[in-house]
């Protein structure tokens, strides 16, 4: 029997280096009374491209090599048909996230289970593929009628979520896909911030480097305008993602690589955001400039080629071009471990652009509730050395997986009062401006054509259900922010 191995959909719980999991692998797949000698193809997919290794296994022994040629493998078991489960953990979730990593090879005598686990090393519990709770409906949550009536002891009943944000000098916004259809004409009744979730980054205004297509952007621009709404440019420049395709072909054709980029980087930004002068009014400059790991600066092409200073120069370029934007530096903190090593790394980054007169007015903190939610005290503390830096503080693609609470007797419940938590959270700290949402409704979530949370779909992880009508976060998100003081009241 000959098969194929492939890992294509483990998901993590804590970081685990490459080496420690081809060490697993190898020590998983010589498990029981096995006698291996294998060569594997191990493949690293990335948005920006391929690694392709020769992964050797050699009695438990596994050695990563640089590909050279054509993979194989002889496999022999004692037991015809034995199963065969590779367990391990990526560098971090966000790795997984943006890029593939699996291991392919053939397989003789056995037949491959191809569902993957990941087992965490300060846990019992063996973590499988994320599971559908299926559609729940607000209807059936106890927690609702609760929220509308804990919310109605704060507030003058009814108020949209735009309304009790508004008196605050708070943005309440949203990132979809389109400005038009029921979607955006929720956005324009109860938010007063809309976002696009990628029309803005460079692939999708230009498939090919000086190929732009604005009609997108345009319809943005002009609906942001008709409904009186701030409209947040998502971003000028993102390392991992968001380039156009021929982007380092390009670099690689020229025989100074550094000028180039910076070539192409400033006729970018400058297009874009003298083009948008006057209608955005924050861009997201630079987005995930560190690693995910939470180990310094992402390897992208930028920052291989230009180091910290595609940073730098990325906001100096945003600044010539649009001096009335406010211009963000927008990262993803690590498993939202508030007052843990990337957390640090991040601070003690903008720290050092800051040193150099970089022109950064805010941050943006990502709020994807992907694996957990932050420890309330831990969060509220790294959001005030944000502060402390002089800068305001937007918490941009917010979303939280309903699977988070699978657990729980009320799902929707459970959500609302960790909506609730977050929202007092920022509420408490002055610097806190806004909070964009990665969606408006559950009827459209990237978390549910995104592996491996495509396997939970429904993940209805916003504030409105599939069909547009407000959930118990709603609420509890309407009355944790309430907890702010509207302008001009005395406390």
């Amino acid at each position: 029997m000959v098969g194929n191995v492939q890992w294509e959909r483990a998901f993590v719980s804590d970081e685990l280096s490459l080496r420690q999991i081809l060490e697993r692998t190898a020590r998983k797949i010589n498990e029981g009374d096995s006698d291996i000698t294998a060569t594997y193809q191990f493949v690293v997919e990335r948005p920006d491209g391929r690694d392709v290794h020769r992964l050797v296994i050699v009695d438990g022994e596994c050695e990563l090599l640089p590909d050279e040629g054509e993979a194989t493998s002889t496999v022999v078991v004692s037991q015809e048909d034995a199963p065969l489960i590779f367990s391990g953990r990526f560098d971090s979730m966000k790795a997984f996230m943006e890029g593939r990593m699996r291991i392919e090879g053939d397989l003789m005598a056995m037949s491959v289970l191809s569902s993957f686990m990941s087992l965490s090393e300060s846990s019992a519990a063996v973590a499988s593929q994320p599971q559908s709770l299926g559609f729940l409906s607000p209807l059936d949550s106890p927690s609702l009628a609760g929220w509308e009536a804990r919310l109605a002891d704060r507030l003058t009943m009814p108020q949209s979520l735009r309304e009790v944000a508004q008196v605050r000098d708070f943005y309440i916004g949203a990132a979809i896909s389109a400005p038009t259809g029921p979607h955006a004409e929720l956005v324009s009744r109860e938010f007063n911030g809309i976002g696009a979730e990628n029309a803005f980054k460079w692939n999708r205004l230009a498939k090919f480097v000086g190929d732009y297509d604005f009609t997108l952007t345009d319809a943005f621009a002009e609906y942001a305008e008709r409904h009186d709404m701030r409209l947040r440019g998502h971003a000028l420049v993102w390392g991992r993602g968001g380039r156009p395709h021929n982007l380092e072909s390009t670099l690689r054709a020229s025989s100074d690589q550094r000028k180039t980029l910076l070539r192409l980087m400033r006729e970018h930004i400058s297009t874009v955001a003298a083009r948008y002068r006057g209608k955005v009014a924050v861009w997201d400059v630079v987005n995930e400039p560190m690693a995910y790991s939470g180990t310094g600066l992402d390897k992208n092409v930028f920052f291989e080629t230009l180091g910290e200073e595609y940073v730098v120069e990325s906001f100096r370029l945003a600044r010539a071009a649009d001096p009335e934007a406010e211009l963000v530096l927008n990262e993803q903190i690590s498993w939202n471990e508030y007052d843990g090593r990337s957390a640090s790394e991040f601070v003690d980054f903008v720290r050092r652009l800051l040193d150099v007169e970089t022109p950064i007015d805010g941050i943006g903190l990502q709020g994807h509730m992907l694996m957990g939610t932050p420890d309330p005290v831990a969060l509220d503390r790294f959001l005030r050395r944000i502060e402390d830096l002089g800068l305001f503080i937007e918490i941009t693609e917010m979303d939280m997986r309903i699977g988070l609470f699978a657990d729980e007797q009320d799902p929707l419940g459970a959500q609302a009062d960790s909506y609730n938590m977050l929202a007092e959270v920022f509420a408490a700290v002055p610097a806190v401006r806004g909070v964009m949402f990665w969606g408006a409704a559950d009827s459209h979530t990237w978390l549910d054509s995104f592996p491996p949370f495509d396997a939970a779909s429904p993940n209805q992880p916003l504030l409105f259900d599939r069909d547009l009508k407000p959930k118990p976060a709603y609420y509890a998100f309407m009355a944790g922010l309430a907890s702010r003081q509207p302008i001009g009241a005395t406390p």
